[in-house]
């Protein structure tokens, strides 16, 4: 068996883990629990603006504003999650929901694309970058929160 079907498999439970701990810090609002999971150059490409963000302290700074406005718990899930592994890097991608209740009182969820990037590390899978996107449609340029798979 190639050793890359070998580190596929063996290492799947481990960057799970990382995207499950990384869920429930959103859904608790955690900033800090987020970023342990984060290599400290992480870079984010994210929908608003500077567009990219590098580091640890920029993307506390982005969490901890998107996270700001809610009250309460987030609701957020990924599905259609992949994950492929080759060596000591990893790519997941998937669609997630995010949501909750705003501290101005109004339910959103938003529908997003995500992708995270990993390296392994002194034998610790950690996100080198994160993409985050929501399509748009192309005819009014208006972003489509709402869409599902």
């Amino acid at each position: 068996m190639p050793e890359e079907d070998t580190t596929t498999r063996s290492d799947l439970p481990a960057i799970s883990a990382v995207l499950d701990a990384v869920t429930k810090a959103v859904r608790n609002n955690d900033v800090d629990a987020f970023l342990v999971h984060c290599a400290p150059d992480v870079v984010f490409f994210d929908m608003s603006p500077p567009l990219q963000y590098q580091g640890q302290a920029a993307l506390r700074r982005n969490w901890a504003l998107a996270l700001g406005s809610f009250e309460g718990p987030i609701e957020y899930e990924l599905d259609h999650l992949d994950i492929a592994v080759s060596g000591d890097v990893a790519f997941s991608r998937s669609l997630a929901r995010f949501g909750g209740m705003t501290k101005d009182g109004k339910h959103v969820m938003n529908r997003l694309r995500l992708t995270f990037g990993f390296r392994k590390k002194d034998g610790r899978w950690a996100i080198i970058h994160e993409h985050m996107s929501v399509p748009i449609d192309m005819e009014s340029g208006q972003p489509q929160f709402q869409l599902d798979a």
